[in-house]
């Protein structure tokens, strides 16, 4: 879109002109919370209801060094300073109906809100520029996350089985209305705003939602009533359902127009370089900086179904088997904000797999427990994964940007667990897992221009294993032994 001279000048007068941290004194910290719990009659059925809700604040001050390095070589040292404000809100009620002896339905309901304010000042040497940088940003963030779930729980007469279902809903969302960062190079002593970029203060906007949608249905089937070692056929369906929508703007402000002539003190505050008389003046002009893929949508649709039976092999050995079969697609589409005729870039990713398990218990002994197990799981890359979008981190310094070309990575799972229980409530156990991961999706940076990107890539294979201990004694019975 072309716009004329002055409405370029009206844009850039529209900006707050807000650049510079400013110290200041903290609110004292406060914190509220509520709780209520009764029970009533709904229709003539026992209902119970559980609320609660909580308000508080926290702020803090981080100073820190932030270095970098590529082998032996170190790419930037920076001295950091940093305040976060935050605020967080929440509501989580529980609301249950027992509709007779053996059916009962449920609704969960979660929310919550949080903003977080920050200011951040890095310092230091950058040695890909070979100068003295000192970056400042401003960032404010607000979150929102609401979750229901309506849930029953029902015994039927039909083989004696229970049905158990759940229906969801959940949204959420991330608003960043105005990032503002600034920076400045050393020259001959003297900080100046530049750092060898044409657009050294920048504004960024941003907005991202999500909507999830989830059903699901368990049958259960028992096959012998013997309450120590179960028999029983587990059978469902699951349908899960996202959307994703995110757009972000960027706009900088350069000085590679100004009149010819012009005077400039780049030492000053950026409040006093883009103000409102060098705007009017055409010394710093705003220009849109949004990138192709500044905005997508995506969404993705899974569909699952499975069955499980568990069955006892003798008196001293338990069999877990299963399989679940599920149906992936993974739709992205990217588009340039404002722009109708600039290319969309579209990716899908489809997948159908089985996923098998198995689980076996021994009990050699009345107090102890042998337990093995096997499966295969999926890591399946996010949407915001496979976006082509790019953001800065200014934690890291580097950009953050997804891969289109991820595939989904498969692991297979082994696991192993001995448990021994001395006495009621207590036990002992120790346990060893090993994991093989095919095309694991991991983090990678890389050079790009300007500084350097994170971004997510398949490796070949990998493999993680570890072993984890965990002990629960009564003082009593501590006592008794030392006694």
């Amino acid at each position: 879109v072309n716009f004329s001279v002055s409405e370029i000048k009206e844009m850039g007068l529209s900006f707050p002109n807000i650049w510079t941290p400013q110290g200041s004194e903290s609110k004292p910290l406060f914190g509220y919370s509520a709780m209520l719990a009764r029970g009533f009659q709904t229709f003539g059925k026992s209902t119970g209801l559980l609320a609660s809700f909580s308000l508080g604040n926290s702020f803090k001050n981080v100073q820190k060094v932030d270095n970098a390095y590529r082998d032996a070589d170190v790419l930037y040292e920076y001295d950091v300073a940093a305040s976060r404000a935050t605020v967080l809100g929440g509501l989580n009620t529980n609301l249950t109906t027992k509709l007779s002896e053996r059916s009962k339905i449920k609704l969960d309901l979660l929310y919550t809100r949080s903003s977080e304010d920050q200011a951040r000042v890095a310092e230091g040497m950058n040695n890909d520029r070979g100068e003295i940088l000192r970056t400042t940003t401003l960032t404010y963030v607000e979150r929102g996350l609401l979750s229901t779930v309506l849930q029953g729980d029902h015994g039927l007469g039909f083989l004696n089985s229970r049905l158990q279902w759940n229906a969801g809903y959940s949204e959420a969302s991330r608003s960043e209305p105005d990032r503002r960062s600034s920076v400045y190079q050393n020259d001959d002593g003297i900080l100046k705003l530049g750092g060898g970029s044409t657009h050294p203060l920048i504004r960024i906007y941003g907005d991202s939602k999500d909507y999830i949608r989830s059903y699901k249905a368990d049958w259960t089937i028992p096959m012998r009533s013997d309450e120590e070692k179960p028999s029983r056929v587990k059978t469902g369906v699951a349908y899960r359902s996202k959307d994703r929508g995110s757009e972000y703007r960027r706009f900088g402000f350069t000085n590679r127009h100004k009149p010819r002539g012009t005077r400039l003190d780049l030492s000053l505050a950026p409040e006093e370089q883009v103000s409102s008389d060098n705007i009017e003046d055409g010394v710093y002009r705003v220009e849109e900086l949004t990138l192709d893929n500044d905005a997508y949508t995506a969404d993705q649709n899974l569909v699952a179904t499975y069955a499980m039976l568990e069955f006892p092999l003798g008196k001293q050995i338990s069999v877990v088997a299963g399989a679940r079969f599920e149906s992936s697609e993974q739709v992205v589409e990217a588009t340039a904000p404002n722009c109708p005729v600039c290319p969309r870039e579209f990716v899908t990713q489809k997948d159908e797999n089985i996923l098998p398990s198995l689980n076996l218990t021994i009990t050699p002994h009345k107090n102890m427990n042998l337990r093995m197990a096997y499966s295969k799981t999926l890591n399946r890359p996010e949407l915001r994964e496979l976006s082509p979008f790019t953001i800065y981190n200014f934690e890291t310094n580097w950009s953050e940007t997804g891969n289109v070309e991820l595939e989904t990575a498969r692991i297979s799972n082994y696991d192993f667990r001995w448990e021994l229980y001395p006495h009621p409530n207590e036990f002992v156990a120790l346990g060893l897992f090993y994991k093989d991961f095919q095309n694991p999706i991991q983090k990678f940076v890389s050079a790009n221009t300007g500084g350097y990107a994170l971004a997510p890539l398949n490796g070949n294979t990998g493999y993680l294993y570890g072993w984890e201990g965990e002990i629960r004694l009564s003082l009593a019975s501590v006592w008794q032994a030392l006694a």
